[in-house]
C-alpha cells in the first residue's frame, strides 16, 4: 500500500514493474477475478481500489473459519481441598 500511495503522491502514471508481481500474488490470493484485473491494470489509484477489495474479501474469510473456542474448565468439578487435604468451606457451608 506505501508504495501505491507514493506513486499517487509522485504523479506517476503507471506503477514500477517491478511491483507488480507482488501486488497481483496478493490480490490473487483473495480471488483469481482480482489477480486477473490487476495484471491488465497499472495506475495507481484503480490498484488501490483492487486492494481494498482484496482486504475486504480476506477479512470476512478470516471472520468465516473461526470456530467457538473450546471451553476450558478453571475449577475441577467437586469441592476443593486446601493444602492440608480438608475441604474448604464453599458458599454458604461453615467450617467446624
Amino acid at each position: 500500500m506505501f508504495w501505491l500511495e507514493e506513486c499517487l503522491l509522485q504523479r506517476l502514471r503507471i506503477v514500477p514493474g517491478w511491483l507488480m508481481p507482488r501486488l497481483v500474488q496478493i490480490l490473487a490470493s483473495a480471488g483469481d477475478d482480482l489477480g486477473r484485473r490487476a495484471g491488465s491494470e497499472r495506475r495507481p489509484a484503480a490498484l488501490i481500489e483492487l486492494l481494498y477489495q482484496a482486504q475486504g474479501r480476506l477479512m470476512e474469510e478470516s471472520v468465516r473459519s473461526r470456530r467457538p473456542a473450546r471451553i476450558i474448565p478453571l475449577f475441577r468439578s467437586g469441592g476443593q481441598r486446601s493444602r492440608s487435604g480438608r475441604r474448604r468451606a464453599t458458599s454458604g457451608e461453615t467450617q467446624r
